[in-house]
């Protein structure tokens, strides 16, 4: 891909490559529906409206809270239509691990696959990778646009990044010219210059942190064809 050079906001764009956002704009969008499906299932059991506050719980403990909550309002319920029979009772209590089976599972396939992901593909807010509207999770163009900043944009953001980046452009340019000098003198060595900068190590040392150039190789880089 050509080098781009794209001025965004006070940041410099110096690499782009879209083809980059599939990836993780198909696993974010699954794990978007994988919350849903816990946020619908959440709501059929009139736990209330599932809230960012109810995913984030979720996160923290598991099912743990649910239960909770499920078992309180079976027990409001029990008190409400007044079932003082404790055979009935526990006819209520005995359906409880029924009931949020199939939330649990949800639950459990949710936090199996973003952990396998290390959390790179998290729904939090603070990572930017969804939004939280009207009660379920959605990827916007807004976010898409975050995910191609984090996948497929590379950026200078700041003086010392621009200076090296720069110094990094004059060192390609300084080999590009080393070809071209070397091609008619010795295309030999010139030939193998283009198939690996390794090359490079054969002529240039260190020396106390400095680059230099390593005299003993002369005799065969200054070879003439």
């Amino acid at each position: 891909m050509a080098k781009q050079n794209t001025v965004v906001n006070t940041r410099i764009l110096v690499y782009e490559n879209l083809n980059e956002v599939k990836v993780p704009l198909e696993v974010i969008q699954k794990i978007c529906n994988m919350a849903n499906d816990v946020a619908s299932k959440y709501e059929e059991l009139n736990l209330g409206q599932f809230s960012y506050d109810v995913f984030e719980d979720i996160i923290e403990n598991g099912i743990l809270n649910i239960r909770i909550n499920y078992l309180s309002n079976i027990k409001s319920e029990i008190k409400r239509l007044q079932i003082n029979n404790p055979s009935m009772q526990q006819a209520f209590f005995g359906n409880i691990d029924q009931a949020l089976l199939p939330i649990k599972n949800l639950i459990e396939g949710f936090m199996k696959y973003t952990g396998e992901r290390m959390g790179y593909f998290s729904l939090q807010e603070k990572y930017k990778k969804a939004s939280f509207i009207d009660n379920r999770f959605i990827v916007t163009e807004e976010d898409i646009e975050n995910l191609k900043d984090q996948y497929c944009r590379i950026y200078i953001e700041d003086e010392k990044q621009k200076a090296a980046f720069e110094s990094l452009e004059k060192v390609v340019d300084a080999y590009n010219n080393l070809l071209d000098n070397l091609k008619p003198m010795n295309p030999g060595i010139a030939q193998k210059f283009t198939q690996s900068t390794i090359r490079l190590e054969d002529y240039i040392a260190l020396q106390d942190g400095k680059a230099t150039v390593y005299k003993p190789a002369l005799n065969y880089f200054l070879v003439t064809a």
